[in-house]
């Protein structure tokens, strides 16, 4: 199992979930909507270059079999953990950075959304997006971080540009829906809810914006991350 981290730099770097250890490193090229060549390094670990790529979002498949990289190319690129994180993919259609990426139950689709809030689905397996968003209304998403979809239609606050919601999470056991946001707060909902705005239990800790909230896998803690404060937080669902 491993756990992966992305970079301004627009480096991947993989570690093993046990030990921490480099698994792998290496960047994922979006100049040309194809990967970049892999380059060994000196450390014997796998490196590429791409100066101009930030990476924004990481999402492995419910199995671990694929992992899904969003960045600021507005492009997706899809990897083969188990081939030496092989690229397989890349999905071209989203006109911003690529910010929240979600797998279904199944592993072959995935949903994304962009820093422009436009929601795109995709056929991970073909390689491709889907036409139809409808064809997808049935479908079972193992997580959600998106802050657009249906059942998150009463996240936003009434006048809300978009912009202002800048995470989201379900809860494990898909009953709560947590979200932070650009007003220092951390906001608890039903899952799902809306269509419009959709009342919450709101807390504000951070000193500004909160940059990301997630359930811990208890689903009875939250963790949230500050923006411009550079804090932590270990929050308690009551």
């Amino acid at each position: 199992m491993h756990v992966a981290a992305g970079g301004t730099d627009g480096y991947i770097v993989v570690l093993d979930a046990d030990s921490l250890s480099d698994a792998a490193a290496f960047t994922v090229g979006y100049a040309s909507l194809r990967p970049s060549p892999l380059q060994a390094s000196t450390s014997g670990v796998d490196r590429g270059r791409c100066e101009s790529l930030t990476v924004e979002s990481l999402a492995f498949s419910p199995d671990d079999s694929l992992l899904a990289v969003g960045g600021t190319g507005g492009i997706i690129e899809i990897l083969v953990p188990h081939e030496g994180y092989r690229p397989l993919h890349a999905l071209a259609g989203h006109s911003a950075a690529v910010l929240h990426l979600d797998w279904s139950a199944d592993g072959r689709h995935l949903q994304s959304c962009c820093a422009r809030c436009e929601l795109r689905f995709w056929d991970a397996a073909a390689g491709s997006r889907v036409a139809d968003p409808a064809s997808m209304r049935d479908v079972v998403w193992a997580s959600w971080t998106l802050p657009l979809g249906w059942p998150v239609q009463g996240v936003y606050p009434n006048m809300s540009d978009g912009s202002d919601i800048t995470s989201a999470h379900r809860s494990p056991d898909g009953r709560l829906l947590v979200t932070s946001d650009d007003f220092r707060k951390i906001n608890l909902f039903r899952c799902p809810n809306g269509p419009t705005s959709a009342a919450c239990r709101s807390g504000a800790a951070h000193a500004a914006h909160v940059s990301m909230v997630r359930f811990l896998c208890d689903g009875k803690h939250l963790v949230s991350v500050g923006g411009a404060d550079l804090s932590i937080m270990v929050w308690r669902v009551a």
